[in-house]
C-alpha cells in the first residue's frame, strides 16, 4: 500500500496541474498533462492506468490496489426555488 506522504505528493502535484489546466486548457494540449500525471505517479512507484478531465485526475495501481486521485474543483450548490403553486407530485 502506498503510504500517506506519498499520496500527498501526488495529490498536490495532480492539484497544481489541475489548476493550471483551467488556465491553459485553450493553449496546451491535454497529452502534456497526462504525461505529468504519468511522471508522477511512476516516480513514486506505481502504474499509471488512465487520465480523466471530469474530474480532473489519474488512476494508478500497485499490487492488488488501485488509487485514484482526482480534484473535483466545482463546489456544490443548491438552489431553492418557491413556485407559486404545487408543480411535483407528493
Amino acid at each position: 500500500m502506498l503510504k500517506e506522504p506519498k499520496r500527498k505528493k501526488i495529490l498536490d502535484s495532480v492539484d497544481y496541474l489541475e489548476q493550471r489546466w483551467q488556465d491553459e486548457k485553450g493553449y496546451e494540449p491535454w497529452d502534456d498533462y497526462i504525461d505529468a500525471m504519468k511522471r508522477t505517479v511512476e516516480k513514486h512507484g506505481l502504474h499509471f492506468v488512465r487520465a480523466g478531465r471530469r474530474p480532473f485526475g489519474c488512476v494508478a495501481g500497485r499490487g492488488k490496489f488501485e488509487y485514484r486521485f482526482f480534484v473535483k474543483s466545482k463546489k456544490l450548490q443548491c438552489d431553492i426555488l418557491e413556485w407559486p403553486q404545487e408543480k411535483f407530485a407528493a
